[in-house]
């Protein structure tokens, strides 16, 4: 009787830890995460002005915050002062407003941009090619 009082116990106790343990499901945005080298073309366009065209290098990096961003999104920190929020779906297609780009592997992307029917800034175009290595 005390034996088997025993096991019942033991039994219990098992259940009661496994009931208590929930898997978090793995987060398909953690493959993509970390520091990044981007290259970026940027050509502005003002009626009245001439185009201007930027060319840089930046060591940036893609993150999200597990907490506070939507399930499907990640930052990205592409220069000093210049960061973007995409969406990313399951095949690493990036997604926002009609900027669009993906992730060729899991080491390198490329994204492509423009403000037409976005956010048109006074009146230029603006558009951009963006491609990253890690």
């Amino acid at each position: 009787m005390k034996q088997s009082l025993h096991y019942l116990f033991a039994g219990f106790a098992i259940l009661l830890f496994f009931s208590d343990c929930t898997k978090k499901p793995i987060d398909r945005r953690n493959k993509y995460t970390g520091n990044w080298q981007f290259q970026y073309t940027v050509r502005s366009l003002s009626k009245g002005s001439p185009e201007v065209v930027t060319t840089s290098n930046y060591s940036g990096e893609i993150f999200y915050d597990g907490q506070k961003d939507k399930k499907h999104f990640v930052h990205f920190k592409l220069a000093k002062d210049w960061e973007e929020e995409f969406e990313i779906d399951k095949d690493g297609a990036l997604i926002q407003c009609e900027k669009r780009g993906e992730f060729v592997t899991e080491k390198s992307l490329t994204i492509n941009g423009t403000s037409a029917g976005c956010r048109t800034q006074l009146g230029a175009e603006i558009s951009y090619t963006i491609t990253g290595t890690r």
